[in-house]
C-alpha cells in the first residue's frame, strides 16, 4: 500500500496539467481516482508524462495509457530491425488477445490494444506485457533495540 503522501505526490501528478514548454497544451481534464491513479497504486508501477504531457505507465516494450473513461490502452512496439523482437511482438499480441484485450490498431512493428483495467487478470498480464517498471517499496525497519 502506498502511503498517504505518496499518493497526495501522485493525485498531484496527475492533475497538473502538462509541461508548460508544449505549446496549445491543456491542463489534463477527466482523470478521476478510479482510473489510472488507483491502477498505479494497485500494481506499483512508476508513471510519467509523454511528449503530449498525458500520464502513461512506461515499459520495456510498450506503454500504458487511459484510453477513455471506461478503458486503458497498451502500445506494444518493436525496434524495426529487430527480427526476433518481431517474434515477440505477435507472441505477446497472442496472448494479449486469448486474455480478452481488444485489437484497436496492428501494424507491423506495433499493435494498439484496449482492454477493462477492472478485470484483475488483464490488468496484471498488461503490467506484464508491456514490462512496467515497478515501484520497490522500503523493507520495513525492525526493531534491533530489543
Amino acid at each position: 500500500m502506498i502511503g498517504q503522501s505518496t499518493r497526495t505526490e501522485l493525485l498531484r501528478f496527475l492533475h497538473t496539467g502538462p509541461s508548460r514548454d508544449v505549446p496549445g497544451s491543456q491542463p489534463l481534464r477527466g482523470i478521476v481516482l478510479g482510473g489510472l491513479a488507483d491502477f498505479v497504486e494497485q500494481y506499483r508501477v512508476r508513471v510519467k508524462r509523454d511528449d503530449c504531457g498525458e500520464p502513461i505507465v512506461p515499459g520495456k516494450v510498450g506503454r500504458l495509457y487511459e484510453h477513455d473513461a471506461s478503458r486503458f490502452g497498451v502500445v506494444l512496439e518493436v525496434p524495426p530491425d529487430d527480427a526476433r523482437s518481431d517474434k515477440t511482438l505477435r507472441a505477446r499480441r497472442r496472448r494479449a488477445i486469448a486474455a480478452g484485450f481488444v485489437v484497436h490498431q496492428e501494424g507491423e512493428f506495433e499493435a494498439l490494444l484496449l482492454f477493462d483495467p477492472g478485470d484483475g487478470k488483464q490488468a496484471a498480464l498488461d503490467v506484464r506485457l508491456i514490462r512496467a517498471k515497478k515501484i520497490r517499496q522500503a523493507a520495513r525497519a525492525t526493531d534491533a533495540s530489543n
